[in-house]
């Protein structure tokens, strides 16, 4: 019983001391920061947008100077995600994976901000049921305000960062879906295919 008292009082020691590192948002004169439990300023405000940190420990901010950026609890750039530029924007998080950009190249990252896939594609689409479409040979076509990615040369990869099925797609029309179907173009086709690739039949 004495065993059991000592666990449930270091327990809630713990769930306190938890709750006193949690970091929150606050907003002063358009700029936001961080603060403690205890309304201590931990970040100065300087973000024109903050989003509560994650369980991961990091926090979506962005900034005049550096753009969309997720930072640490010491208010460190951890990573940069992709730039969404339709909508001025960034990339979030799907399937348990981000973008990010580096050298003109695609990569993924996971919760924690740790590179899991290193950017080596001209384009990726984000993760969808454990696959993500990818292209080379990739030009952009500005339309108006708009950019459109432009490829005759479309493939999948797994979150390995395998490329599972190769580049051979004119575009991809519906990403894999929970049964493992996705919908593809070729030879001006419509067809549907499984996980490795094989086609199912038209659409």
């Amino acid at each position: 019983m004495k065993q059991f008292l000592l666990l449930m009082i270091l327990a809630l020691v713990l769930l306190m001391g938890c709750q006193e590192n949690i970091l929150t948002p606050f907003q002063v004169n358009d700029l936001w920061g961080y603060q403690d439990a205890n309304g201590n300023i931990v970040i100065e405000p300087q973000y024109i947008f903050a989003e509560p940190f994650s369980k991961y420990g990091l926090a979506l901010v962005a900034s005049l100077e550096d753009g969309w950026v997720f930072i640490n609890s010491q208010g460190e750039l951890v990573i940069k995600p992709y730039y969404l530029a339709n909508n001025n924007s960034c990339d979030r998080f799907s399937d348990g994976l981000c973008r990010y950009e580096e050298n003109g190249k695609i990569g993924y990252f996971d919760e924690k901000g740790t590179i899991q896939i290193k950017a080596q594609f001209e384009y990726g689409s984000a993760f969808i049921n454990g696959y993500a479409a990818v292209a080379k040979d990739v030009s952009f076509e500005e339309v108006g305000e708009l950019t459109f990615v432009r490829s005759n040369q479309w493939g999948f990869i797994n979150k390995n960062g395998q490329l599972v099925i190769p580049y051979q797609y004119e575009a991809i029309i519906e990403p894999f879906n929970e049964q493992g179907r996705a919908v593809v173009k070729k030879d001006r086709r419509q067809i549907i295919i499984d996980q490795k690739g094989i086609e199912l039949g038209e659409q």
